[in-house]
């Protein structure tokens, strides 16, 4: 799996503010150098992570499968002021589990990202 940009609001260093609105995008980065769509699982701490689960459908005419890199990615996951006040705060750790597909094999993306006041 390609590197998401954690968080897009701070990706230097990975800090979420506790009780704001955040977003990060993943992306695939296949062998054969295709960046496939395709869903994935998002968690905090081994936890389903809250917020919205959003998934890229694939647009022919501008690329094959998804774009890579934050120009647009596979999918992302929008966590909403709730979701991040809930958070304590500290280090947490973040894990994308991209599902696969009929061509793709599943891969995983972890990272640690501190939550502030």
């Amino acid at each position: 799996m390609g590197m998401p940009a954690l968080w897009l609001e701070d990706p230097q260093n990975n800090t979420v503010a506790r009780g704001s609105e955040q977003q990060v995008r993943n992306w695939v980065d296949a062998a054969d150098g295709t960046h496939p769509c395709g869903a994935a699982n998002y968690y905090i701490d081994n936890q389903a992570a809250g917020g919205t689960w959003g998934i890229t459908k694939p647009q022919p005419e501008y690329w094959q499968g998804c774009p890579g890199g934050l120009a647009g990615g596979a999918g992302g996951l929008y966590l909403y002021a709730r979701d991040t006040s809930q958070l304590s705060l500290g280090w947490h750790t973040l894990t994308i589990d991209y599902l696969g597909n009929d061509t793709y094999a599943p891969s995983q993306f972890v990272a640690q990202f501190l939550v502030v006041a």
